[in-house]
């Protein structure tokens, strides 16, 4: 056997093992039995929740009404909104709030890390619930989350966000990629730990929060692993449900994953001691299943397309070559028309390929140092 034919295996193999053999394993190792959780021992717990604001008018209002909305007792729960250089008239809305919540503002703008941190200073909550501007919570969720905390290894816990598509320009890709996000995390759970998080609707115990460096890429992610590395589990609450409103837009979802991936690289580097099977087995396996193999997929997809090329005197590589070139040339049909893109048999290999590709620009972006901390959502 050649060594093409060798290479072509070893990276099939690691594909079908990302997607497919890592969350049946999971599957397979998760507990057996859950606890029941029946509430929060005592007295609820003290919450303070903290939500950053850059130009964000539009939302500003519905979010803090939907704060002040959520059932939980009032002289339990501090809400802290902070502005990080807003210029569109949101801190002129946050004024009006005064009475009933804390508000922060300051210029220039410095990131979302910035602002976690901030916020995080000021709070006085026994939990830290993070959430962002366009995200708009159930009212239980706040009680739904906190009852895990009765369990001492649990040092986060994440909601479950739903995505809401504004507007129907194109299929919501996103929402197909994070409900398998969400399974995933269901699984990780009931087999050890996440290891990442959804930001939008995201706690943790004040005790074990870690200011983030200013230029931390993705501070959800950051987080979630500082939790980790201090040997508590960071768990997901499906019952904990929050709707986020987003723009449905591919471009949109490309530079997010191009910053996401650029990001992740850098969390990981900086906690790269979970990586040590020898001192974390379970979580070195995780992160190296769910994130790094994940991220290095599109290596992987140029691997399989040239060996199987290479090779294509073999009657099984010159199908691979063929069901290759249907895959992408259905991708480039999604590129160069909206149109197409709504048929669901060329959208998903259009999104795939656009996922990976920013996987492979985040990936490059890193390396060079020239992702921003900022960013900027899509509004219509």
């Amino acid at each position: 056997m050649s060594y093409g034919v060798l290479l072509f295996a070893y990276a099939t193999s690691a594909l079908l093992y990302t997607y497919m053999v890592y969350p049946a394993l999971l599957l397979i190792g998760r507990r057996t039995t859950q606890p029941v959780i029946k509430g929060f021992s005592g007295s609820l717990p003290t919450v303070s929740v903290i939500i950053p604001f850059h130009n964000e008018k539009r939302w500003v209002r519905q979010k803090l009404e939907n704060t002040l909305q959520l059932k939980y007792p009032a002289a339990r729960l501090q809400i802290i909104a902070v502005s990080d250089g807003s210029s569109d008239g949101t801190e002129e809305i946050l004024k009006q709030y005064r009475d009933r919540i804390h508000v922060i503002s300051y210029h220039p703008r410095q990131g979302k890390p910035t602002a976690l941190n901030t916020g995080a200073l000021q709070a006085s909550g026994d939990i830290l619930l993070f959430s962002d501007a366009n995200v708009l919570v159930n009212s239980d969720a706040l009680r739904i989350l906190v009852r895990q905390y009765d369990d001492h290894s649990i040092g986060g816990v994440c909601g479950n966000v739903a995505l809401q598509a504004e507007g129907a320009h194109e299929p919501l890709g996103e929402g197909i990629y994070m409900r398998y996000e969400r399974w995933l995390y269901n699984q990780e759970s009931r087999a050890f730990t996440m290891v990442g998080a959804d930001g939008a609707l995201f706690s943790i115990r004040r005790s074990l929060f870690i200011p983030l460096p200013a230029d931390t890429i993705t501070d959800d992610f950051a987080v979630a692993l500082s939790i980790v590395a201090q040997r508590r589990r960071v768990v997901y609450e499906a019952a904990a449900r929050a709707t986020e409103v987003v723009v449905p837009d591919v471009k949109a979802e490309f530079r997010r994953k191009v910053r996401m991936i650029a990001g992740g690289y850098q969390t990981l580097w900086r906690h790269n001691i979970l990586l040590n099977p020898f001192r974390h087995p379970l979580v070195a396996w995780q992160l190296i299943s769910h994130k790094l193999l994940r991220w290095l997929v599109p290596v992987l997809l140029v691997t399989t397309f040239l060996t199987a090329f290479a090779e294509r005197q073999y009657p099984v590589m010159a199908v691979a070559v063929v069901l290759q070139m249907v895959f992408y040339s259905l991708a480039f049909c999604g590129w160069i028309s909206q149109r197409l893109r709504r048929w669901m048999p060329v959208y998903v290999p259009y999104y795939f390929c656009a996922v990976n590709v920013a996987a492979a620009i985040g990936l490059w972006r890193y390396l060079i140092g020239q992702q921003s901390v900022l960013w900027q959502k899509v509004s219509r």
